[in-house]
């Protein structure tokens, strides 16, 4: 899950599972094959700061643990 990752994690984004904001993570540009990097991550379990291709997003850990990566 992308929510356990560290700062420095890259890997593929494998699935996303099923969740109400699926289409979000979609439109964002986290779709399977697609490789994301972990550039930092907020204390105190707030958000990942994540790299997805050529884009810069913050993301929920709670949204994270629906991105499975390798």
């Amino acid at each position: 899950k992308l929510s356990e990752a560290k700062v420095d994690f890259s890997g593929i984004v494998k699935e996303v599972l099923d969740c109400e904001f699926e289409q979000k993570l979609y439109e964002f540009g986290i779709v399977p094959g697609a490789t994301v990097y972990v550039i930092k991550a907020a204390p105190f379990k707030g958000p990942l700061y994540v790299k997805v291709e050529d884009s810069l997003l913050a993301i929920r850990r709670s949204e994270a643990a629906f991105i499975l990566v390798n």
